[in-house]
């Protein structure tokens, strides 16, 4: 169910291998995504009650929370009206009207499918989101129509002002809004957890604003800045410029030239996110200079201040205090201006503006903005680079070299890869530079530029005679540590290449990663640019896929124990002693609680796995893991359960080292538990749900337990499957099976038989007068009769019955409901 299937229903007089329908289909099936363009029955003079029927026996049950269903013309208006008037089973994921009918536009061969008014709301319900693609200059739908459909179904409109009403001739490059969808169908097709898909989507923050041009006071330099709330332009204050922004230097006036560089210093030495912290105090200078606010002309201050990035936006934003709580404590910090200008979503102090909402203000300023060359709606991004900075000697080096001149060449592939001088000093440079500047042996080199504009490093002596022997320095900044992050799964596909980084054929044989297990914090920075990084190596033709890990599951914690007073603060468990099983803090007699919280140090409630292998073993170890709960979810340690696991272990050796491996054949109810526990183990294995696969092992062991003997094939499946749970035990266990292999390691899975997966019995419930009496087992193919027979032999109901009989009553209806009850009416 996590990948999307598409559905494409035609219009009137057209059917499924038309057009761009076709196209769609062609498009989705050469990705590796079910799609299916099926043709309606007597699409010329269509019935509604016959596209229901054929929807129905054809196409409901393809219907998942994963589908995409686009809808043409009246395929679209078959849609609204079946979605009007009847319940899915699931809500599906998007639905595309693409010119879809609203009425039955003139035409009489039509018209019975639009006899009723559609209840928009009930579609809306059953859909998660609702596109509709129109046309400019559509015959038979009109705009009006369109924009009315778009608000009774919240749906989104995409409007083409040259395209008429997607007829079969039309194919899919025709209609790019279309094709970018499938594009994003395509893109969504990674079976990710919704809320680190959120999580990215939040950081790459796509938003809608406008840029606006901001002029030096008394000179011809413009200062662009972006913001979402161009109606607040008039509340604008102050200014405020990133520390790095190229233009501080030129702005800043003399007397303020030593406190800026100052503060420029003190930013450089702080990371990203102790800059942008929320709560931090915020700290700034004032330039000494000012801008013009282009919509009243007014003068105000520029600073810079660290909260500021250059990386987001323009690198530099005018202040609204009065409502931007960041501004807010900044201004008043300074002691600048607070200017309201929205108040219960009505402009005030706006000149123009005054008395708009903030919606139709935002659309004026911009207008405004246009008219006057003094800004432009601007879609932004909050994402920016992972900026290389905190330079370390072990970070990759970049095979880029500069001339005398400053002109930079790469080195030639013959150069790559780029190895790390040996340095015995390797501490960051006072000036922030990378180690290896100081290393001038390495960074002053010779050679020569080649035909295609690559460099190589050689002695004079090695130049081809047409080629200018000269110097070189080297790029001197590396890589931070994140960047072999970003690619790293690639060489794990061919690590012993010597000529390249990957192959193609390496790549496409192991590529892209079936399963990612990794944590939540990762989502925005490690996992996010390493999807960019893939996406551009995919646009470079030198990965096959667009993305590089096809599945992703988090993991949960394992939380240990920590005591709390009641004030809130966390005392360390060195600290606490149990009384009565209760908890108090030795120093103050003071009574704790004890409560589930991360591992820390501090609190000395850390579990070294250290010391669980020296005293129970790895495998017990990896066992109680994986059987605490469900692995998704965040656990609590206990030793004591540990323990438990540990004396399972012990269970399942003594069941194999002394009992004798025997050629016997076991029961046909030891035969089914084996196949049942195969399947349940394997596919619990899929759906990493080791917990529950355990608890199958359990029922195993304690059923074998009661024989003399162990049957050599269901044991050798057995130990299989505790293969990789208890990899150690089961190495020693399979000696016993087949002593001639090396290692368990190579042999293959067990296997079951679906055939003795079935339950030849059912357990029937039985009522008397509608309360539960008794139950009792039969065989699955027992006729009604039988199981009646079978119910009134129970002894609660025997003796009902014959109460009833004796006090001149009978039973008054007998009830059959077949594999699950039997019930009788006693009057």
């Amino acid at each position: 169910l996590n990948t999307p299937n598409v559905i494409v229903l035609h219009g009137w007089g057209g059917n499924g291998d038309l057009g761009w329908g076709a196209d769609i289909r062609r498009f989705f099936i050469q990705n590796n995504i079910e799609c299916c363009t099926p043709t309606f029955p007597n699409s010329n003079n269509p019935q509604y009650s016959e596209w229901k029927d054929f929807f129905e026996k054809n196409i409901l049950d393809k219907i998942t929370p994963q589908t995409i269903i686009f809808g043409h013309s009246l395929g679209g208006g078959f849609l609204q009206k079946y979605l009007s008037e009847e319940n899915l089973n699931v809500k599906f994921s998007e639905l595309i009207l693409v010119a879809p009918t609203i009425g039955d536009c003139g035409i009489s061969e039509i018209s019975n499918f639009f006899t009723k008014k559609f209840n928009y709301h009930k579609i809306s319900k059953s859909v998660e989101n609702i596109f509709i693609y129109a046309g400019g200059k559509d015959p038979y739908i009109t705009t009006k129509e369109f924009n009315f459909l778009t608000e009774k179904l919240s749906a989104q409109l995409i409007f083409n002002d040259n395209q008429e009403h997607f007829w079969g001739d039309w194919n899919l490059e025709k209609i790019p809004e279309i094709l970018e969808k499938c594009n994003k169908i395509l893109a969504s097709t990674i079976d990710w957890p919704n809320k680190i898909k959120a999580m990215q989507r939040n950081w790459i923050g796509k938003s809608t604003g406008a840029e606006i041009d901001f002029m030096l006071e008394n000179s011809d330099t413009k200062i662009t800045v972006y913001t979402t709330r161009p109606d607040t332009l008039f509340g604008a204050t102050y200014f405020v410029l990133s520390p790095e922004h190229p233009l501080v230097k030129d702005i800043t006036t003399n007397e303020k030239q030593g406190e800026i560089s100052t503060y420029q210093l003190e930013c450089s030495r702080k990371s990203e996110l102790e800059r942008t912290e929320l709560n931090k105090n915020k700290t700034g200078v004032f330039t000494g200079s000012y801008v013009i606010n282009p919509v009243n002309n007014k003068k105000i201050p520029v600073w810079i201040a660290d909260y500021v990035m250059m990386g987001y936006g323009t690198g530099a934003i005018m202040s609204v205090p009065a409502h931007d709580d960041r501004d807010k404590e900044f201004a008043e910090k300074y002691n600048l201006p607070i200017t309201e200008v929205v108040v219960d979503d009505k402009l005030q102090n706006s000149g123009f503006l005054n008395e708009l909402s903030v919606k139709e203000a935002k659309e004026k300023m911009i207008i405004f903005l246009e008219e006057k060359k003094l800004g432009k709606k601007t879609v932004n991004y909050k994402l920016r680079d992972w900026i290389f900075t905190r330079q370390r000697y072990w970070g990759e080096p970049i095979p880029l070299v500069f001339t005398e001149n400053g002109k930079c060449f790469a080195l030639d592939n013959s150069q790559l890869p780029l190895i790390l001088p040996e340095s015995a000093n390797y501490e960051p440079s006072e000036s922030g530079e990378s180690p290896l500047a100081k290393i001038t042996e390495w960074v002053n080199v010779s050679g020569y530029i080649t035909d295609e504009n690559k460099v190589i490093i050689c002695a004079e002596s090695e130049i081809p005679k047409n080629k200018i022997f000269q110097k070189f320095t080297r790029e001197t900044s590396t890589m931070p540590n994140w960047a072999g992050s970003s690619w790293y799964w690639l060489r794990y596909m061919d690590p012993k290449n010597s000529d390249e980084a990957w192959s193609k054929d390496a790549e496409q044989q192991w590529g892209p990663v079936d399963l990612y297990v990794g944590g939540a914090e990762h989502a925005v920075l490690h996992l996010l640019y390493a999807r960019f990084w893939h996406k551009a190596f995919y646009d470079l033709g030198l990965v096959s896929t667009k993305e590089p890990f096809k599945k992703l599951v988090n993991q949960g914690l394992i939380l240990s124990y920590a005591y709390q007073r009641k004030t809130g603060g966390l005392i360390p468990t060195d600290e606490v002693e149990e009384k009565n099983s209760e908890f108090f803090e030795i120093s103050t007699g003071e009574k704790l609680e004890k409560i589930v919280a991360k591992m820390s140090k501090s609190l000395k409630n850390v579990v070294n796995p250290d010391d669980i292998v020296e005293a129970y073993g790895a495998d017990t170890l990896r066992m109680y893991e994986m059987f605490m709960g469900p692995f998704k979810q965040n656990k609590a340690w206990d030793t004591t359960a540990l323990e438990g696991m540990n004396k399972f272990l012990m269970k399942i050796w003594r069941l194999f080292s002394e009992k004798e491996i025997s050629e016997s054949c076991p029961s046909k109810e030891l035969i089914k538990l084996t196949h049942q526990t195969v399947k349940k183990v394997s596919d619990d294995i899929d759906n990493f749900k080791f917990n529950t696969a355990i608890s199958q092992m359990m029922i195993w062991v304690n059923a074998f337990q009661k024989l003399d003997t162990i049957p050599k094939i269901s044991g050798g499946k057995f130990v299989r499957l505790l293969s990789p749970f208890a990899p150690h035990l089961a190495e020693e266990l399979w000696q016993k099976f087949s002593p001639e292999d090396k290692t368990i390691s190579f042999k293959s899975w067990p296997s079951y038989k679906e055939e003795l997966l079935v339950e030849d019995e059912v357990t029937y419930a039985v009522q008397v007068n509608g309360k539960l009496r008794g139950d009792f087992s039969i065989s699955k193919t027992a006729t009604k009769e039988e199981c009646i027979a079978a119910a009134k032999k129970l002894e609660k109901v025997a003796k009902f019955i014959f109460e009833a009989e004796e006090n001149g009553g009978q039973i008054r209806k007998e009830i059959f409901v077949p594999g699950k009850i039997v019930g009788f009416v006693v009057k």
